[in-house]
């Protein structure tokens, strides 16, 4: 048989065509979270960014502040203009150290904050800390030149950490380009996920739809037609799921329902016939007829109680009797009948293997047999004897 997804049960089935949306679903959750870390990403870069030109104004301010102290003092040898000169100092190299970590993902910026941070210290190791030594000393100074001197040796400073700020004002600003086109990018990748898997639920809704709907809405129209005894039904195919197994119940009771129909009407006939007989003999024969139509037996045997004399007397028969009981065709002792007996059926599959009724008249040789109450007016007045071939009860 070929595989169809109708072969399946009806969970295996949903589950199958419940499996693509929910693998688009987890896509796109893959997809969100991806875009997220990538702006996350982004926004870490443009706030580091931030922070280094923060980090590097404040360097290039304290370096203006250590300069302006120093060549202040060269003019005036006010020794109060060099109180922050040591703590300026030390906070420069400090703050350096902070830009470099702050720019640690960059090597490119790492060499430069490097070289600032070399040229900041040949600046302070050969102008500054000379010219405060010498000024302390009481050197002979030319105060032009010398501040000449520091200007130009600071001059590579001043570029380098403007350099660095811009290139860092740069980074920012890409970076927050980067944010906003990772918004951009998950706002289109949300849209586009939603309508995805809205067009994957709709096409899997219709196709669970049309599973479901397709048989109820045949074994519905089943029905309606068995209650307007239509027995010439289109049943839901005999597939391996409960659809499959309903249509083939569905089929077993309607088959037991047009037999039982069949029957009713056969029955409905033959008291029809029954009550236009004008005699005990023509009824008899319309039983004998009737019982050999619907089962097709071997023998027939309808048997009469005569109460007085007390025995049962074959009183007609759908095959002659040998000759040797045709005169005296009778069961002495009725209750040697359990059909009689008991008043209900007594039944024997297999003549060969099980205990027959103890009547023992003429039993046949093979096969089986089944033996009823002949009742009238709720009173037992004989039995019916029917054989046949072995199991046909």
């Amino acid at each position: 048989m070929a595989f169809t997804i109708r072969n399946l049960k009806i969970r295996q089935q949903i589950l199958l065509v419940t499996l693509p949306p929910l693998f688009v679903l987890l896509s796109a959750v893959a997809l969100l979270f991806y875009a997220y870390w990538m702006a996350l990403h982004a926004s870490r870069g443009a706030r580091r960014s931030l922070e280094g030109v923060a980090q590097g104004e404040q360097v290039l301010r304290h370096i203006t502040e250590l300069n302006l102290g120093v060549r202040s003092y060269l003019f005036t040898r006010d020794r109060a203009l060099l109180a922050p000169h040591e703590d300026t100092a030390t906070r420069i190299l400090g703050e350096l150290g902070n830009l470099r970590e702050l720019e640690s993902d960059n090597p490119r910026q790492v060499g430069e904050i490097d070289e600032i941070q070399r040229a900041v210290n040949r600046w302070q190791t050969e102008w500054v800390n000379p010219t405060i030594s010498n000024i302390d000393r009481g050197a002979s100074l030319d105060v032009g030149r010398v501040s000449t001197d520091g200007a130009k040796r600071l001059g590579p400073v001043h570029k380098r950490l403007l350099d660095l700020l811009e290139a860092d004002r740069a980074e920012n600003l890409a970076a927050a380009r980067e944010v906003e086109q990772q918004m951009r990018r998950m706002l289109v990748v949300a849209l586009v996920v939603a309508t995805l898997v809205a067009l994957v639920v709709l096409l899997v809704t219709r196709e669970v739809a049309g599973l479901l709907e397709q048989p109820v809405r045949q074994l519905i129209e089943a029905s309606e037609q068995v209650s307007r005894g239509d027995f010439k039904l289109t049943l839901p195919p005999q597939t391996d799921n409960e659809f499959g197994v309903l249509s083939q119940s569905f089929s077993h009771m309607t088959t037991a329902l047009r037999q039982e129909r069949e029957e009713l009407a056969s029955l409905n006939r033959f008291s029809e016939a029954v009550t236009q007989c004008t005699s005990e003999q023509e009824i008899y024969e319309h039983i004998l007829y009737s019982l050999r139509d619907r089962f097709h037996p071997r023998q027939v045997m309808i048997f009469k109680l005569n109460a007085e004399e007390n025995f049962l007397e074959a009183a007609a028969t759908l095959v002659p009797l040998p000759e040797e009981v045709r005169e005296w065709p009778v069961i002495p002792e009725p209750h040697n009948c359990k059909a009689v007996r008991t008043g209900r059926r007594f039944r024997v599959n297999d003549v060969t293997t099980e205990p027959l009724c103890p009547s023992h008249f003429i039993p046949p040789a093979e096969g089986s047999y089944y033996c009823g109450p002949l009742i009238a007016g709720g009173v037992i007045i004989g039995a019916v004897r029917v054989e046949g071939p072995r199991g046909l009860w």
